[in-house]
Parts: structure tokens; sequence; C-alpha cells
């Protein structure tokens, strides 16, 4: 893939992703990692080589198919002037049990209990009257609440303490899901993946 400016990123790159596996995406700044997920998740176009679901090509999947599919979580998170429950669900009708599971995974069950109305407490647009991490839970939220089954998280589990992220990634790398993280952890934590890819620099 070329960047507007000329340069490029990810050469000579071949990577097979596989359901219910996790892999941490890895190096240096400006190395591409963003750029991997963008391309995966059709988000960037004009590249060089071929991408395939399972046997199918990405140019031949419609855009919103493909959404159906992908949650896709990055550290800039929408939060919109709605209840607490709006913002995980959508609006969408969400089955109790995944609604609550999608609140245990993100550890956001304090955050919840700490409001005289639970999750009827209605947040500001832009999430202004919530933390950076606590939009970032609310995001996880969503792509378990959502029931979608491959998850590409690019740092998105900054903003949070360090014993709430550890929490967090350590719940998300139970679930049944394809997942591609993009994230700095300890050498112990990277031996819980399924893999790591390291991506070379421009």
């Amino acid at each position: 893939y070329t960047y507007p400016n000329g340069k490029r990123a990810i050469e000579n790159f071949n990577g097979e992703f596989k359901m219910g596996e996790k892999y941490l995406i890895k190096g240096e700044s400006g190395a591409g990692k963003s750029t991997l997920l963008k391309l995966i998740a059709g988000y960037l176009k004009g590249y060089e080589g071929s991408i395939y679901y399972d046997d199918e090509n990405l140019e031949d999947i419609s855009w919103p198919s493909l959404m159906e599919q992908i949650a896709y979580i990055g550290q800039d998170v929408y939060i919109f002037n709605e209840t607490i429950k709006f913002n995980i669900t959508l609006g969408k009708d969400v089955d109790q049990s995944l609604y609550e599971k999608a609140i245990s995974v993100s550890e956001l069950e304090s955050f919840i209990q700490g409001k005289k109305e639970k999750d009827a407490f209605i947040l500001d647009g832009g999430g202004e009257n919530i933390s950076g991490g606590e939009r970032q839970r609310i995001a996880i939220s969503r792509a378990i609440a959502s029931g979608k089954k491959i998850w590409f998280i690019d740092e998105g589990l900054q903003g949070m303490d360090e014993k709430t992220r550890e929490k967090v990634e350590t719940n998300l790398l139970k679930e049944d899901v394809l997942l591609l993280m993009i994230s700095h952890v300890s050498k112990e934590r990277e031996k819980e993946y399924t893999d790591q890819i390291t991506i070379g620099s421009i």
C-alpha cells in the first residue's frame, strides 16, 4: 500500500488469520499497523495484492455485509447524547444476557452501578461527561453487544488505568472471536496471544 505522500507500507506481507484466534500486531510507530487493519477491514482501497475472507475476494464483498461481521474499535469513539444503554446497543434490540455480557467483559459494571440512573444515565454528545477510558469501554461493549465475530482493536484500550486495562484485555482474550489487536503489552502478556505479527518500518 502506498500512502498519499508516496511512502509505502506493508510490503511483501503474507498473513492468515483464523476465526477464534487472537493476534497481536506489533511494530514501530509509523510501521503500518493501523494501515494493515484498515486494509483488511475494507477502509482503504488502491492496495496491491489480494485480501480474502475465506475464498471470497474483499473487492467482491459489499461494504454493508462486511460491516455486519467486523467490529472496529479505535481511539476515537463516538458517543451519542443518549443513555448508556443506547450507546452500547445503538438502539437495537439486544438479548438481555448478551447485553449483560457486554457490560461484564468491558468492565462497565461499577461505572453503571455508580450512577443513580444506572444504564439510563444520559451521556453528553462526544462523551464530555465521562473519561476517555470509559468511552473506550463503551466501544468494546458495543462490539460484544453487536454479536460480531471479527474484532479489530487499534489501541482501543488506551485511556484506561492499568488495572482496568489488564482486566479488559484478559476478558477479550477469552472470547470466541477473531481478534486483531494493536496494543503495547508486556512480554508475559504477549504469550497469551495465538501469534504476534510484526510489521516492518516504512
